[in-house]
């Protein structure tokens, strides 16, 4: 927290967690601040930890320490690479499968049958032979084998490995939830319906909990440091909407007197009108608009143009 010379706060200045450590008290706590001889005195509650040397003590007046995930019985919070820790070496391993593939291979691409009499000490000159004779030709990664005519004979070509598939969305999916990413863009194509509910379960699980402990701080800041303790920190909402649904919302809006015309046109960023009666809150009937409270004069003219 960054200060005036009167203690005032004048702004914060993101850390990294990693170099925070807890220091905590005989009863392993936080030191709070006390007060010594009508002083109040700020004990080191935060070590920040640089190159293995403590470099900076901090108390609880110059630092916010506010880990996401809370656990009760460790000092510090769990991360998302720690909850996810076990997934990733999955993943890891997968790709080191997956560049061994092209880079090197298992499996040979062909087999070359050679005459039953040879003996294997003859199949392996050969084939050492074989392998000089292409050696330094990078564009070939893997090497045909030579093996005795019958194995040649009925030898079946296994199948190629998947290199992408319902794994590595899992992988993804999983990772992504961890990080508040929509997963979207790693996953196989969807329909308008699927991906918008998708996106909406995004924002739900994985950025509303965000945004909630963003709130979380900054209200205690607003009550601790500037003595609001009646004012909260809100997120704006300004979603786009559909202009032909706006339009939908605000002719039901303004014809059933819950909007004026004026403050339907002023949603849309249009000048407001000067007649006097576009600031009025009316109802559309059959005889035109008709201000509130004067419904039932304007359903007797209706019924009159009806007569005749």
């Amino acid at each position: 927290m960054n200060r005036d010379r009167a203690g005032r706060l004048l702004g914060l200045l993101p850390i990294d967690g990693a170099t925070i450590k807890p220091v905590i008290d005989d009863w392993g706590r936080t030191p709070l601040p006390y007060v010594e001889l009508g002083e109040t005195v700020y004990p080191t509650a935060y070590q920040q930890i640089l190159k293995g040397y403590p470099a900076v003590d901090y108390s609880v007046r110059d630092l916010f320490y506010r880990p996401r995930n809370i656990r009760v019985d460790r000092a510090y919070g769990f991360s998302p690479v720690e909850q996810i820790v076990t997934t990733v070496n999955i993943a890891l391993r997968r790709q080191a499968y997956l560049l061994d593939y092209f880079t090197q291979g298992n499996i040979p691409d062909s087999l070359i049958g050679v005459p039953e009499s040879w003996t294997p000490d003859q199949i392996a000159s050969y084939q050492k032979y074989w392998d000089a004779y292409f050696d330094g030709d990078l564009a070939r990664r893997r090497r045909a084998k030579f093996v005795p005519g019958g194995v040649a004979k009925t030898f079946v070509q296994t199948r190629e490995p998947d290199l992408k598939g319902p794994f590595d969305e899992w992988l993804a999916r999983i990772i992504c939830f961890a990080f508040s990413v929509s997963p979207q863009a790693l996953t196989q194509q969807m329909n308008r319906a699927t991906a918008e509910t998708q996106k909406e379960m995004s924002q739900e699980e994985g950025l509303a909990p965000i945004l909630a402990w963003v709130k979380a701080l900054i209200d205690d800041i607003i009550a601790d440091e500037f003595e609001s303790p009646d004012l909260e920190f809100a997120f704006a909402t300004d979603q786009a909407i559909d202009p032909q649904t706006q339009e939908t919302i605000l002719s039901s809006y303004a014809t059933k007197g819950i909007l004026t015309i004026n403050e339907a046109r002023v949603a849309l960023g249009r000048e407001p009108l000067a007649d006097a009666a576009a600031n009025k809150p009316m109802v559309l009937t059959g005889a035109g608009y008709v201000p509130l409270g004067q419904e039932e004069q304007g359903k007797q003219i209706q019924n009159k143009l009806t007569v005749r």
